[in-house]
């Protein structure tokens, strides 16, 4: 053999070591991922909530909790105020607002301001003046979806045996 052809072969024979590292590296990495155990999907269930504001069309707020007899109705000029004092037991509240709660229609309130300061008022409590954790989930409410939400979140309390 010529001494040019044995320097090829010495130069290409380099990086086989390093070719071999790589795909055994490849070849463990595939083989680890399809051996995994992959978690099955589960049906995720809605939170429960301990009541649910709603604002409508009209743009009044209604409070409903599963153990009251009606809804607790407020104003968009009683929110800071009344609302505020409801709210104050604290718990995991849905509220769902329709188009007409977030804009202003002319009279300088916007309903989803109100209720963004008053939830920043009972959530930015120092220890002391604390009562109760509040947790607001804000929610789009589509025309005519309020009865609809409402008779949904008053089954799932009855079947939670609440």
């Amino acid at each position: 053999m010529s001494s040019r052809a044995l320097r090829s072969i010495q130069k290409a024979g380099q990086f086989t070591a390093l070719v071999d590292i790589l795909f055994a590296t490849i070849g463990i990495f595939v083989i680890v991922f399809a051996l995994q155990d992959l978690d099955p999907p589960v049906d995720l269930l809605p939170a429960p909530y301990d009541a649910v504001v709603t604002c409508a069309e009209d743009r009044n707020l209604r409070f409903f909790r599963a153990e009251a007899e009606g809804p607790q109705i407020f104003g968009p000029r009683d929110i800071a105020r009344d609302l505020r004092d409801v709210l104050d037991e604290g718990g995991r509240i849905l509220v769902a607002l329709s188009a007409n709660c977030v804009i202003d229609t002319g009279d300088g309130i916007v309903v989803s301001d109100r209720l963004r300061d008053v939830e920043r008022s009972l959530t930015e409590r120092t220890g002391a003046e604390a009562k109760a954790l509040l947790l607001m989930e804000y929610a789009p409410l589509e025309a005519g979806g309020e009865k609809t939400l409402i008779a949904r979140f008053l089954s799932e309390r009855t079947e939670a045996g609440e």
